[in-house]
């Protein structure tokens, strides 16, 4: 007993310190900053709350959605959360239990893993599966990029679960029965999708061991033990499943990032190499991997154990032969190999788009959201067929003692980049509170600290962003959730009690009235008046409890209690329970089939299943422990070293560009998929950022596909790619480092083929304002960058118009089959932007040349616009009988347009008039006297406009003294000379004493509202500008200067031949 002990004791020692590499990153108590770290976090602070009011378990999470309740636990499994929630009870900060649970679980992985594969291929086998399953890089994504703790255990249960059960079947123990249901129901009290992907593969397992060993097995009690398992925790799937349609769980799949169409991987994904971790990357893209070595080793591993498995060459019968290979395990060895060999296929083709159609047909499996989790349940198999690399008939010493370091030294190395948080560390507080959950579902917006609200009640039409039980929360003592602002005049609480998701109100009311209790309506909660039941119903929209209260004095009593649904799961949890305890005693723990009847590959005292030379084991882990820390962490090598150079130069990329913008942004250059692609594809784009300087603002970008007529032909924002990781607000960067700005462009449906420029642009997020790039001179440029031109061909299939707004109006060869306008309310001058899609019904040699009328109520038409031809660069003889095509066209109104509600009408014929949409005109205010100036100029630009004068604010400008980052206000008066055909932009520009342009505004006159189309001459136009001067402003003189200039074209000119207008100079004083 003691040998076994200290054997046990080294194994665990050696695993431990094998995984040591692994598990650092997490032993500290400092949180990495992760997709759901903060979710997590604070999930288990909302349970010790609940704890603190006596609750063990609840569905309902009282104390989330700014007091609202959550019903979190209704639907999602417990465990994870409850492993750092006993953590945290003991006392060490709540960031460090979070991470011991990953830690834990990393280490879980290795001894399952080994426990398994090394009653299979030998104890050397084992270390190399266990090795192989901890150092997989998904395991590292769960725990230091994903922030998945759910997941991660539910990773670690898994050999566990196979292990049990093959010993269940095997042996029929009572000891390894309770193992067995033990393990299988804590994997069902963990992660719903674990737990829905496992469950089949742990089936088929069991089925291949069924055909090894027939009627030998334990079968009784393998399916007892999976049906126990199911039993015992009916009381959360069950009413999870009945109940769905009480929760917005349809939220988890409308968003892009968690419908399984954007999520799927392709084999080169899969099998790619390790990369060194790139320490100058502030957002390095979430990539997953099989691991590149884990596959070649598990390649080895499975021609090497398919060799030594074969049978021998025997003189024996046939019978006797199978029987001998029964005995020593040989037929379960090849199978379990086919079949992990065959498990590891099936996952990776689960994780790409090839399995498309089981995804959109099998049953509940969308909500496994991502296919890239398939790639997680096929390292298990491989790490097991990793370990029949050590397979050997006859172990030998240098087998079981120097094989196993060899194999796992690659899996070594080539985690070491993964051991790094790719975005760091986050601080958090030690020890939270419920109050900081209500600050964090505040600043993130993350109400219910979920990331799309999967788990509210359906009746929560509008989502709170506060509560009046803030208030109380942080005065400390009872929540009091009944509502007194309904009381009605005259009606008063006489005694109120509150408790855990319950209350007790005594209350008197002069005249009956609706109550409302501060609590979401979901099934469950229930009130009585004077102990009898009364109906309860959700407010509108948000969704809490109200109910009828009559007149006079009533004892009210709402409490959130089980339903007869949840009552029946809890009672076949209850039985299970009893069940299983009946069924232990029942059992006996010798075991049925000894070793000696050769169910076993390798029986106890057999040379494989002696653990390698643990001080060769021990001296590995050391070795690599001191490398990793003394020289990877602290040097660049090749596992850990800058991408970009000090020079601010960008190895890879396939455009280097080095442009400078405005406020210290470079774009370094950029990557794209495709220089030719079809109508109905997407072109990625990669941008490369740094900074010269520390921004002052937050940017962001938008890629745009701008056809040669100058419009769009992509939506308005472009996508993020699937991978693609927000990086810090630019305005917390600092030099040396760069992000990459991922955007994936989609093509308006029906885009005719065609050449398309690619434009990006740069915009200050909360202003939307334009970040100018700067020229060779440094001076501003332009708003926007062409990055290149890229070839649309036509799509493999025809557009598929929508079903809304449908018109199916013919006209000629083609029939309309929708209008759509950017605008239904409108002034004189403004542009509308008209959109059509049409289908080529068939040819025709008559001239087509379609009229866009826009006719007043009466039936007059107040103006009229040729559509012909419909795509300029694409000529309709061209269009093929069946396509679906857009067109798109510039609407400028008549200035002179009086208002009203008018209706575009398509014209083909004179006989033929479709109306389309409707549209409202509201004349602008005109005033034809001039407004009083500070500063009178008069000067004309062309034949368009005179500026009459300008007004500053402060009043005391130019005379003023500015000091950095102040407003300065100047009001333009303009004077139409008149109509323009093109609409103007008016730019104003602040120079520093260096001639520099420091601050500008620059659109469309008096904020975007009146364009010079729409301009009647001798018209006065008020057009109020705000700069500000930047922060670092220098002291010194600066000019004011402005203009008017067409978009794409040039400047309009003054009579003395300049393009500007100066206007004043202005003092700027030191900070």
């Amino acid at each position: 007993m003691t040998h076994i002990l200290g054997h046990r004791l080294l194994v665990i020692a050696t695993l431990l310190a094998l995984t040591i590499i692994a598990v650092t990153p997490l032993l500290r108590a400092e949180s990495p900053c992760t997709h759901d770290g903060d979710l997590h976090y604070f999930r288990v602070v909302a349970m010790r709350s609940a704890m603190k009011q006596g609750f063990l378990f609840t569905r309902w999470l009282p104390d989330l959605a700014f007091g609202y309740g959550y019903p979190f636990f209704n639907y999602r499994a417990p465990l994870s959360y409850y492993l750092a929630l006993g953590l945290w009870l003991t006392g060490m900060p709540l960031p460090l239990a979070l991470n011991l649970v990953y830690a834990l679980s990393l280490v879980g992985c290795a001894v399952g893993a080994y426990l398994w594969a090394r009653e299979l291929f030998g104890a050397a086998g084992g270390i190399v599966a266990a090795m192989a399953y901890a150092y997989a890089p998904y395991q590292f994504l769960n725990a230091l990029l994903r922030g998945n703790a759910p997941e991660s255990v539910a990773l670690a249960l898994f050999p566990f679960i196979l292990w049990a059960f093959r010993r269940l079947a095997l042996e029929g123990r009572r000891r390894w029965f309770l193992a067995a249901t033990g393990f299988l129901t804590a994997l069902y009290l963990t992660h719903n999708i674990s737990s829905l992907t496992f469950t089949p593969f742990l089936a088929a397992y069991l089925a291949l061991l069924g055909w090894v060993y027939r009627r030998r097995g334990h079968w009784k009690e393998v399916a007892l033990a999976m049906g126990l398992a199911l039993g015992l925790t009916a009381f959360l799937w069950l009413p999870a499943l009945a109940e769905k349609r009480y929760a917005q769980l349809h939220m988890s799949r409308v968003t892009r990032n968690n419908d399984f169409h954007y999520n799927f991987l392709n084999l080169a994904e899969i099998l790619a190499p390790p990369t060194p971790f790139d320490t100058s990357l502030m957002n390095p893209p979430m990539e997953i991997h099989l691991g590149l070595a884990l596959v070649i080793l598990a390649g080895i591993g499975l021609v090497t154990g398919w060799i030594m498995t074969r049978p021998h060459p025997s003189p024996l019968s046939a019978g006797e032969r199978r029987e001998r290979q029964r005995k020593w395990g040989e037929v379960e060895l090849r199978a379990t190999l086919f079949f992990s060999a065959a498990s590891a296929v099936l996952f990776v083709f689960m994780s790409t788009r090839a399995s498309l159609w089981v995804w959109e047909n099998v049953p509940l499996l969308p909500f496994v959201q991502f296919p890239w989790r398939f790639v997680g349940r096929a390292v298990l198999p491989l790490a097991l067929l990793a370990s029949a690399t050590c397979t050997e008939r006859r172990a030998t010493r240098t087998v079981h003692h120097f094989l196993p370091p060899v194999l796992c030294l690659p899996l070594f190395l080539s985690s070491f980049p993964l051991t790094y948080p790719p975005f760091g560390y986050c601080p958090r507080a030690p020890h939270p509170m419920v109050l900081d959950i209500h600050r964090y579902e505040h600043q993130s917006r993350l109400v219910g600290v979920d990331p799309v609200g999967s788990y509210f009640p359906v009746w929560v039409e509008e989502r709170p962003t506060g509560s009046p039980l803030e208030i109380q929360y942080e005065a400390g003592g009872p929540v009091a959730r009944f509502d007194k602002t309904a009381l009605p005049n005259g009606a008063r609480v006489l005694e109120a009690n509150y408790g855990p998701n319950r209350a007790c109100i005594t209350l008197r009311s002069p005249s009956p009235f609706t109550a409302r209790y501060l609590a979401f309506f979901f099934p469950g909660w229930r009130v009585w008046i004077d102990d009898r039941p009364i109906q309860i119903r959700p407010t509108d929209p948000d969704g809490l409890i109200a109910f009828d209260v009559p007149a006079g004095r009533h004892t009210l009593v709402i409490r959130f209690t089980e339903t007869p649904l949840r009552t029946a799961a809890d009672l076949i949890s209850l039985i299970s329970l009893l069940a299983l305890v009946v069924a232990m005693a029942r059992l006996s723990n010798n075991p049925i089939n000894q070793w000696s009847n050769g169910l076993m590959a390798h029986p106890p005292g057999h040379p494989a299943t002696q653990l390698p030379s643990h001080l060769v084991l021990l001296l590995l882990a050391l070795l690599l422990t001191l490398l990793k820390a003394a020289v990877v962490d602290r040097t660049d090598t090749i596992f850990r070293r800058p991408a970009l150079r000090s020079d601010g130069i960008l190895p890879g990329v396939e455009h280097p560009v080095s442009q400078p913008y405005a406020d210290g942004m470079v774009l370094i250059g950029y990557d794209v998929s495709a220089t030719r692609i079809p109508g109905d594809g997407t072109l990625r784009v990669d941008l490369y950022w740094t900074a010269r300087e520390r921004p002052t603002r937050p940017y962001q970008t938008v890629v745009h596909l701008i056809g040669p007529d100058g419009f769009l032909w992509s939506p308005q924002g472009s996508i993020r790619p699937w991978g693609y990781q927000r990086p810090l607000p630019t305005d917390t960067w600092e030099p040396g480092r760069y992000a990459i700005d991922s955007h994936e462009v989609e093509l308006l449906p029906g885009t005719p083929p065609g050449t398309y420029r690619v434009v990006m642009t740069l915009f200050d997020q909360e202003t939307l304002q334009p970040l100018s790039l700067l020229n060779e001179a440094g001076q501003p440029a332009a708003p926007s960058l062409t990055l290149m031109e890229v070839t649309v061909a036509r799509p493999h299939r025809p557009a598929d118009p929508p079903t809304r707004g449908r018109l199916d109006l013919p006209a000629g060869p083609l029939a309309l089959l929708t209008a759509d306008f950017d605008r239904d309310h409108a002034a004189p001058g403004d542009t509308v932007r008209a959109a059509f899609l049409w289908r080529v019904e068939g040819q025709s040699t008559a001239p087509f040349t379609p009229t866009l009328a826009l006719l007043a109520d009466d039936g007059s038409s107040a103006a009229e616009f040729s559509l012909a031809p419909l795509v300029p660069w694409f000529p309709l003889v061209e269009w093929r009988s069946g396509e679906v095509w857009r067109s798109q066209h510039r609407l400028t109104l008549p200035a002179i347009l009086p208002s009203g509600t008018y209706t575009w009408t398509l014209q083909v014929a004179r006989s033929s008039n479709y109306p389309t949409a409707r549209l409202t005109v509201a004349v602008p205010p005109r005033t034809f006297t001039p407004p009083p100036v500070g500063q009178e100029v008069g000067t004309h630009l062309g034949d368009v406009a005179t500026l009459i004068g300008f007004t500053l604010n402060p009043a005391t400008c130019p005379f003023c003294d500015l000091r950095p980052a102040a407003p300065l206000t100047v009001t333009l008066v303009w004077r139409a000379e008149t109509t323009a055909s093109a609409s103007y932009h008016v730019f104003l520009h602040l120079l520093g004493p260096d001639g520099r342009i420091v601050a500008q505004s620059d659109g469309i006159p008096a904020n975007w509202t009146r364009p010079t189309t729409g301009w009647l001459p001798g018209e006065y136009i008020v057009d109020p500008r705000v700069l500000t001067l930047p922060p670092d402003a220098l002291s010194g003189t600066y000019t004011l200067q402005t203009g008017l200039y067409l978009p794409g074209d040039g400047r309009l000119i003054t009579p003395d031949g300049l393009d500007v207008i100066r206007l004043t100079e202005i003092e700027v004083g030191s900070p």
